[in-house]
């Protein structure tokens, strides 16, 4: 439901390295060492919509859990460098501010997001960083991966998942070299299975059919998990990221009713899409069932 702006900076990125020991299903422990973290992406444009969304959510009352995806499979382009975007501080003043700090001081790592408070204080992080691009053990060592994840994250309510490409069922995707951009939807069952609500990143693609289809998609794919209910938000400043909601059945109310308040907010606009619309600019009544939410336009 958000939309940050058009920034033209770029800040240091936080670097480091970390050493990560697997077990293979036979033979000894193998250690693998990871190198520069996907950190480069914090306080810009999509960093602020992002946590602007995730604070509206978890309120004071429903505990967050972030599984952060870190991916450690470098990338050399320019991601993450839109950060500047004043005219939208309005927003959320503190949050700018806040984001700001970190990109003027060359903090941008997911650990100074966790240390800043930006989100809730009682928060719980899983910031262990995986890589896919070595085969050796890869299914194995991501099943583990997760299962930790499961263990980290048991005592949150709201879950939110951020891979750096989103979600899909694709086979290619997730058991090749960059199956770390992606989540599956065997990694989203458990948790809404044992109550949690869950919101998962996803990248838009310039994929045939444009975001409609997407958003369809990706409906079926987490209805096909038990939700009845799923919903989204679209944040199109700079790139098109998107936002979908799968609330647990004890959740959906306040969920609901947050969703609204977050429209109503500045951050918010009336133009909705209903799940069943051919194209990303069609309107549906404000009125219409919360699960046919699809965008909404942020702040302009």
């Amino acid at each position: 439901m958000v939309k940050p702006g058009n920034p033209t900076r770029t800040m240091p990125v936080t670097s480091r390295r970390r050493t990560l020991t697997v077990q293979a299903p036979r033979g000894p422990g193998r250690v693998i060492e990871f190198g520069v973290m996907q950190d480069r992406y914090v306080g810009d444009i999509g960093d602020f919509g992002k946590y602007a969304l995730l604070n509206a959510f978890a309120g004071d009352d429903l505990r967050l859990g972030v599984h952060w995806y870190l991916n450690t499979d470098e990338e050399g382009n320019t991601d993450g460098k839109f950060t500047e975007y004043r005219h939208l501080s309005s927003c959320d003043p503190p949050l700018f501010e806040a984001l700001q700090n970190l990109v003027r001081d060359g903090r941008r790592s997911v650990a100074e997001v966790e240390r800043a408070r930006i989100l809730p204080a009682n928060t719980l992080f899983y910031s262990l960083p995986f890589s896919s691009r070595d085969s050796f053990g890869r299914a194995s060592r991501r099943a583990a991966w997760n299962a930790r994840a499961l263990e980290v994250l048991a005592e949150a309510d709201l879950v939110f998942m951020d891979p750096d490409n989103g979600l899909t069922r694709r086979p290619a995707s997730l058991m090749g070299a960059a199956a770390a951009k992606y989540v599956s939807p065997e990694e989203v069952g458990p948790y809404f299975r044992r109550g949690n609500s869950l919101i998962i990143y996803h990248h838009q693609t310039r994929e045939k059919g444009g975001l409609a289809v997407t958003i369809s998609e990706k409906f079926a794919l987490l209805r096909s998990l038990g939700c009845e209910r799923p919903w989204a938000f679209v944040f199109r400043r700079t790139s098109v990221r998107v936002y979908f909601l799968m609330p647990a059945p004890g959740h959906i109310s306040i969920l609901e009713k947050r969703s609204y308040e977050f429209l109503d907010t500045s951050w918010g606009a009336p133009d909705t899409l209903n799940s069943n619309s051919q194209t990303a600019d069609e309107p549906i009544d404000r009125d219409e069932p919360s699960a046919t939410l699809q965008v909404i336009s942020p702040c302009h």
